[in-house]
């Protein structure tokens, strides 16, 4: 008996794959899904707490709804952004999925308040603006930027920046267009 390996072979390994790795995808979220408490928005705690509310979210758990409400909460800190944190890198990343990939679950209102408050932020150069106080990173830290935005550099918080800030004023840009069109 002659062993070949035929297109039906070929086709039975790339579905196993396929299933393999949905199942994979499927357990990654579920162990995101449904933790005790999502965490908190102070600082820059945003970067762990987002992560699991938005699973929920995306996950359609029976958590879901309150998962929607932590992720719209005021943050009273951020005062120049209609309280809504467009500070550190870490949240920025954080709102970026919120607003983009997520919008659709979210309010209508805030939905608004967030395009709002990313056209408040990025009108100027955020990184060139000054602050009407500075704001802590995490409670002990010690290197607050004075500026409208995140202004450390190291190499994952400027890309994280840079992308988020180039976004919103994408997102500017394009809405502004639309509306004079119309």
């Amino acid at each position: 008996m002659g062993e070949t390996t035929g297109a039906g072979d070929k086709v039975m390994v790339e579905s196993f794959v396929g299933i393999a790795w949905a199942v994979r995808s499927l357990w990654a979220l579920y162990l995101l899904t449904q933790p005790i408490n999502y965490g908190n928005i102070a600082y820059e705690y945003e970067k762990n707490s987002y992560p699991l509310a938005l699973a929920d979210v995306w996950a359609d758990t029976p958590d879901a709804e309150q998962a929607i409400a932590f992720l719209q909460q005021p943050d009273p800190e951020a005062t120049e952004t209609l309280e809504i944190d467009l500070y550190s890198s870490f949240v920025l990343k954080g709102q970026m999925r919120k607003y983009f990939a997520f919008g659709e679950a979210l309010a209508p209102a805030y939905r608004d308040r967030m395009y709002a408050a990313m056209d408040l932020l990025t009108r100027t150069d955020p990184l060139a603006t000054e602050a009407e106080e500075p704001r802590k990173f995490w409670e002990n830290s010690r290197d607050d930027c004075t500026t409208r935005i995140d202004c450390r550099n190291t190499d994952n918080l400027r890309a994280m920046r840079e992308t988020a800030v180039y976004l919103m004023a994408e997102t500017r840009v394009v809405t502004t267009a639309r509306q004079r069109r119309s």
